[in-house]
């Protein structure tokens, strides 16, 4: 695709970098949206959605690292990391952790704060996942359908071993898309009464599971397996729809009879 946006003589603007600074901005103003709605002030919001990003950075590299043969990560470079990232995962399970921490060490508000994530972050990372496709990076497996995509910049190879001038799935596009409709989803039943604190997080663990186990299938990126045929993300997708089940079914017991009542209309 177009790994590089633009360039003036040694420095390189990345296609990947720039549309997941987008894809940051817009979650950020989505999350910033719902939690004003809810009293918070814009400098808890920053602060909140700071310490989130920063810990999902870190678990991001963290997790690629921990699961990439060492001569492969030894010498990333800073440029590397702007073409493509790492491991999505690793940055949602440390940023849940550490946004967990500080909403209730701070706020004492931790159920409300995840129902503002849940659409910010599945926007987000819909936009983000274009970012993918541009840089090359979480290629698909090859095939023959008149919609796969070929990449051929040398870049793509060199950053992330894209095979190249081989049309393969356009799993990125796919999981854009399919978040998109999650988010979409997020935002209708985020509108109606009686659902309870925390429904929204549930509902996103269960549908970013469900679409990453699917995504998997057809990428064509070499995973370590860990279990029988089972990769570290079919794991990770498996435990994150059994605790979304788990926050949908706290959340309806926890909320009170009254408020379940969803008027008609």
């Amino acid at each position: 695709m177009w790994p590089i946006l633009l360039q003036w003589g040694p420095v390189s603007i990345y296609s990947y970098g720039v549309l997941y600074l987008l894809g940051f901005i817009l979650s950020y103003w989505i999350f910033r949206d719902r939690l004003r709605r809810q009293g918070f002030s814009t400098s808890d919001v920053s602060f909140l959605y700071g310490v989130a990003v920063a810990a999902g950075l870190i678990g991001a590299r963290g997790l690629h690292v921990f699961v990439t043969p060492r001569p492969t990560w030894v010498e990333v470079r800073l440029g590397q990391v702007l073409q493509s990232g790492g491991m999505y995962y690793g940055g949602l399970l440390l940023g849940f952790a550490t946004l967990v921490t500080i909403a209730y060490l701070r706020y004492r508000r931790v159920r409300p704060v995840l129902d503002a994530v849940a659409p910010a972050l599945a926007s987000g990372h819909a936009l983000g996942r274009l970012g993918c496709l541009a840089a090359g990076c979480c290629w698909g497996r090859p095939t023959d359908l008149p919609w796969g995509v070929a990449f051929t910049h040398p870049l793509a190879q060199a950053a992330n071993g894209t095979p190249l001038r081989v049309r393969l799935h356009p799993v990125q596009v796919y999981e854009a898309l399919l978040e998109g409709g999650l988010a979409f989803l997020l935002f209708r039943w985020g509108r109606k009464p009686g659902l309870g604190v925390g429904w929204l997080w549930g509902l996103y663990l269960i549908g970013y599971g469900a679409i990453r186990m699917g995504m998997e299938r057809l990428r064509g990126v070499p995973k370590p397996v860990v279990w029988g045929s089972w990769s570290v993300n079919d794991l990770i997708s498996v435990g994150l729809m059994g605790a979304g089940l788990l926050f949908l079914g706290y959340a309806r017991w926890s909320w009170p009879k009254a408020a379940r009542k969803v008027p008609k209309g």
